[in-house]
């Protein structure tokens, strides 16, 4: 995390971040999540960058991670917010076909994947 991320912490996901028998789980939906948030908010995150994380407080957990360089001019919503809550809605509106075809497609180990971004 040596860039500075921001945490974007859904409270739909947050009981499976937070747990370490859901990180495989968690890191799969975060990387199903990624290229959506880029379709949906393609003017606002030019220049910025979404990556899955290790963050954490009180523990390690892996997180969406953003990272940005100039801070929105819009003093009403951050660019943080707006993922947020684009997150969420995506998360609410797609279908779980989609998420459990990307979790299937390409062979991706997602415990390694887990274990790459946890070390």
């Amino acid at each position: 995390m040596s860039k500075g991320y921001r945490t974007i912490e859904t409270k739909e996901l947050s009981r499976i971040y937070a747990d370490p028998k859901y990180f495989e789980f968690a890191v799969a939906i975060f990387h199903w999540l990624i290229p959506q948030l880029y379709e949906e908010l393609k003017d606002e995150l030019v220049g910025a960058e979404l990556e899955v994380i290790q963050g954490g407080y009180i523990g390690a957990y892996p997180i969406l991670g953003l990272y940005y360089e100039k801070a929105r001019i819009d003093p009403d919503r951050s660019l943080d917010d707006l993922v947020e809550a684009t997150a969420t809605r995506l998360l609410q509106e797609r279908p779980a076909i989609e998420l459990t075809m990307f979790m299937a497609r390409d062979g991706i180990d997602w415990k390694a994947k887990t274990a790459q971004i946890m070390a």
